[in-house]
């Protein structure tokens, strides 16, 4: 079935910023290593390698925990509502409950047992490979690329493997959070909308819009309001403010909490 919608997603929590820059970048690495290309396997490598130090940088394991705990919780105080399919309901539960075991079980960093291999290690003293890949940066990294496409893919294939645990963390938290909500109609005259009194627990704005739309959002989210503003390019590609009505749907996703 083909989805004739663009979505735009805004994390209305610093976790789920994380979350979705972390699927984004899964989700580039296998769009690259599929073309198995000596160009798309070199710019896999960097984006592991860029994978690496975002996760060097934020404490990531430990926003995993909370949330696969916070998950559960939220998943345990259903058993007892008897519209609830409890074989699903059991599945979740137990899904969450291996992948909090494997967080919990993790030692060190995420993505630490992946920076000890000797070329990934080497590579990561090397800040000017964010420009591209040089034999005056590199010697290694670019021998390395000069293999056969096959052989470096599978070599960038098993590194990719030690994300799996992070990767499928990722992947079962946000879509269990964006099917705790379903889209509402919007309305945006002269190509504003507000959102009053937002549920304190939504952790997840959801946008969709036509595939024919050329206008796009920009979203600001606080305690007692979020703004939606929407914008287009023009031929320069200069952001312009929309000032006509735009019709779009809306989803706020997260745990509903008393106000």
């Amino acid at each position: 079935m083909v989805d004739n919608y663009h979505y735009f997603e805004f994390p209305l929590s610093q976790n789920y910023r994380q979350l979705l820059r972390l699927e984004n970048t899964f989700s580039h690495f296998e769009r690259l290593i599929r073309l198995n290309t000596e160009a798309s396997n070199e710019a896999s490598l960097l984006c592991i390698v860029n994978l690496l130090e975002y996760l060097s940088r934020i404490d990531m394991k430990t926003e995993l925990i909370r949330e696969l705990e916070a998950q559960t919780h939220q998943y345990e105080k259903l058993k007892s509502n008897p519209a609830v399919d409890v074989t699903k309901l059991e599945n979740f539960l137990e899904q969450l409950a291996k992948l909090h075991q494997w967080a919990i079980n993790y030692r060190g960093r995420l993505g630490d047992d992946l920076r000890q291999q000797p070329l990934i290690k080497n590579i990561l003293t090397k800040q000017s490979l964010h420009t591209g890949v040089s034999s005056c940066d590199s010697p290694e990294l670019s021998r390395f690329c000069r293999l056969s496409a096959d052989k470096a893919k599978s070599y960038i294939e098993e590194w990719y493997h030690s994300f799996e645990g992070l990767k499928t963390s990722v992947s079962v938290i946000l879509r269990l959070t964006r099917e705790l909500s379903s889209f509402e109609t919007g309305s945006a005259p002269m190509g504003d909308f507000l959102i009053e009194k937002p549920n304190p627990g939504n952790t997840l704005l959801r946008i969709r819009l036509s595939k024919h739309d050329t206008v796009f959002p920009e979203v600001s989210a606080g305690k007692h309001r979020i703004s939606i503003h929407f914008y287009y390019l023009d031929d320069k590609l200069t952001k312009l403010k929309c000032r006509k009505a735009v019709n779009f749907k809306y989803a706020t996703c997260g745990w509903k909490e008393s106000l």
